[in-house]
């Protein structure tokens, strides 16, 4: 089930980048990996892959650490008006800074974003088993997560927060 799984992953991913390229326009990944993830439920924990491990003893957790919060520095300097959470302790290490879109453009946005090879992904999706009320309700419906993590350099973070400000200049 393991092997399956990470195939079933692998899958998922590659047909999510082709989503953010534009060479897919369907969202079938999302439906891969839920049932990679359904697959988990079955399964008993066990040891990680050996590949995994061995990135993972790599891994530079204090550049990782310190390059995400600058990162997120980044982001929210240019939106601090967009926040959802004001305060970044010094024990956070953020993956990404969500927002909240102003204006009811958080979709024109994300499609913006994407067109121009920016993925930004939304977190909290509304489903079938919530309730909302007036404000929960904004808050799905405006969220975006502008991502921060590792894989980004500052200059990553600069061109994103460029889109976004040419966005809104061409709104």
């Amino acid at each position: 089930n393991e092997a399956i799984k990470e195939s079933q992953n692998i899958r998922a991913m590659q047909q999510k980048a082709e989503y953010i390229s534009g060479q897919r326009e369907d969202k079938s990944y999302l439906q891969i990996l839920e049932e990679a993830e359904g697959l988990l439920e079955s399964v008993d924990s066990s040891a990680a892959a050996d590949r995994d491990i061995q990135i993972a003893k790599k891994l530079d957790i204090e550049t990782v650490k310190n390059r995400r919060r600058a990162n997120a520095d980044v982001l929210r300097s240019a939106f601090p008006n967009w926040l959802i959470f004001s305060d970044l302790s010094s024990s956070d290490v953020p993956m990404f800074v969500p927002v909240l879109v102003p204006d009811g453009r958080r979709n024109d946005l994300r499609r913006y974003l994407i067109k121009n090879e920016i993925y930004c992904p939304i977190h909290w999706p509304v489903s079938d088993y919530h309730r909302l009320d007036g404000k929960e309700r904004f808050i799905y419906d405006n969220e975006l997560s502008l991502v921060c993590d590792q894989r980004y350099t500052e200059e990553d973070m600069q061109r994103m927060v460029e889109t976004i400000k040419v966005f809104w200049k061409e709104a």
